[in-house]
């Protein structure tokens, strides 16, 4: 939320707009997008109530997205070649002078 505000202060970001928030995990979805409370949900950590709360005030706009497209994956993960250098390409990196490298893992060399 202070990225949103840092980025609307530099009119980068128009704060009417719910910003996208990318997970792979379907019952995380679930749980911070139902406003049903379960039996088992009432010992859930105060962050997913705090995406709750976000979702439902169209701060956040929750969306599922396959595990091979999860591009944040490269910062936390050791990945295969060319998966790696797909998530390079997806970010605009520059590797070896090419954009995203290249498919063999050479990074254009």
């Amino acid at each position: 939320m202070r990225l949103r505000r840092l980025l609307h202060e530099m009119n980068l970001l128009d704060l009417h707009n719910a910003t996208p928030l990318l997970s792979d995990n379907q019952g995380s979805l679930a749980l911070a997008s139902n406003p049903n409370h379960h039996r088992r949900t009432k010992h859930i950590d105060v962050r997913y109530h705090f995406i709750r709360a976000a979702v439902t005030n169209n701060t956040v706009d929750l969306r599922y997205t396959p595990t091979a497209e999860q591009t944040a994956d490269i910062l936390t993960k050791g990945l295969a070649g060319p998966l790696h250098w797909e998530h390079c390409k997806r970010m605009g990196l520059r590797v070896g002078g090419r954009r995203g490298g290249t498919a063999t893992g050479d990074g254009g060399r």
